[in-house]
């Protein structure tokens, strides 16, 4: 299979998903099949345990994100796989705790860092140049 093709496979997946996930969220909000609610599933995140109303389910390109609101009435958004919305990673299963990081996020992570190293270096220059 050529790597259009997959790509394309791919995305028509997601967007799949994505509509079947929003129509599910949709019909909770109107009292039908699905939770109303959702908790925080990630060990690290100070609200772990921490149970919200969905408010808004929205399908982004990288990441898919719930819109809920704390006690406050303050929106705030979580990353879906951080929640109890979307099934565990299989790989945060298999690991049970032996693996700190997942592959993927350590290449975010390296991304990240190499943006910011970019843009550092991008100041230096503007700043050489006003010199």
């Amino acid at each position: 299979m050529s790597l259009d093709k997959l790509r394309h496979t791919l995305i028509a997946t997601i967007t799949t998903l994505c509509v079947f996930i929003e129509t599910k969220l949709l019909n909770a909000r109107n009292g039908h099949d699905l939770q109303k609610t959702f908790k925080i599933t990630h060990p690290f995140h100070p609200c772990c345990g921490s149970e919200f109303e969905v408010e808004f389910y929205n399908c982004g390109q990288h990441e898919d994100w719930i819109l809920s609101r704390d006690k406050n009435g303050q929106k705030i958004t979580f990353p879906a796989s951080w929640t109890s919305l979307l099934p565990p990673d299989p790989f945060v299963v298999m690991s049970a705790g032996r693996s700190l990081f997942r592959l993927q996020d350590l290449i975010k992570l390296a991304d990240y860092v190499k943006h910011l190293k970019g843009l550092e270096e991008h100041r230096g220059k503007s700043n050489q140049d006003n010199v």
